[in-house]
């Protein structure tokens, strides 16, 4: 189901909020046109204001030639999304299980002027898509698989300049928060001591949170 921009929206700002590790680019596609295409397909649908696109996950997992293409295009990598006022458009791109957590915020921004569009990897279970219209109870006018959405936009002439910002590379995890233009900083502080024991300490808060949330049999 993909639907055009409805009037309100056509000239607000879009963010896109895209999660490498739960959606990584499938095989085949080169990382420095995944901006362009997000680009071309949103603009294909009406979205016309400004765009941003961050790239969010555990970035020590991410290669670092897919890093270095991803910002060349303009592409902020953060550890937490760039939020727009509303009305916006929103886009996730993540698998089901992270967008099923965050349901309840995005009905909630529903409410509040924004416009969620979605991109996952695989078909959605059965349990997601009971209203084709609102999977995980998020109102959403467009959604795709992230393959197929790669796949609608070809080889695009020309593109939006995406948004400007201070700093194109963030990580708020650490004690001391880092932010720098340069690919060579951000890449030697996610090797630096503080930054490797923060992300060991978060990661292992998120296995015994998943631990308590296992159902007992």
């Amino acid at each position: 189901m993909v639907k055009e921009a409805a009037p309100e929206y056509v000239n607000s700002p879009t963010g896109v909020w895209w999660n490498m590790n739960r959606c990584p680019i499938p095989d085949g596609y080169d990382a420095c046109q995944v901006g362009p295409r997000i680009d071309m397909v949103l603009k294909s649908l009406g979205y016309s204001g400004p765009l941003t696109i961050t790239a969010v996950g555990d970035l020590e997992d991410i290669p670092v030639d897919v890093l270095r293409a991803l910002s060349s295009t303009g592409i902020l990598i953060r550890d937490i999304p760039h939020v727009n006022q509303p009305p916006a458009t929103v886009m996730l791109i993540s698998d089901d299980l992270d967008l099923e957590a965050m349901s309840d915020h995005f009905c909630e921004n529903y409410e509040e002027g924004y416009n969620t569009l979605l991109a996952y990897p695989h078909a959605l279970p059965k349990k997601y898509v009971a209203n084709p219209e609102k999977p995980f109870d998020i109102v959403t006018p467009a959604q795709w698989l992230w393959d197929n959405f790669l796949k609608d936009a070809m080889d695009p002439q020309e593109t939006r300049r995406l948004e400007c910002f201070d700093n194109l590379f963030k990580c708020r995890s650490c004690r001391c928060p880092f932010a720098s233009q340069s690919f060579e900083e951000f890449t030697d502080h996610l090797q630096c001591r503080d930054h490797i024991v923060k992300g060991f300490k978060i990661k292992e808060e998120m296995k015994r949170y998943k631990e308590k949330k296992q159902p007992n049999f």
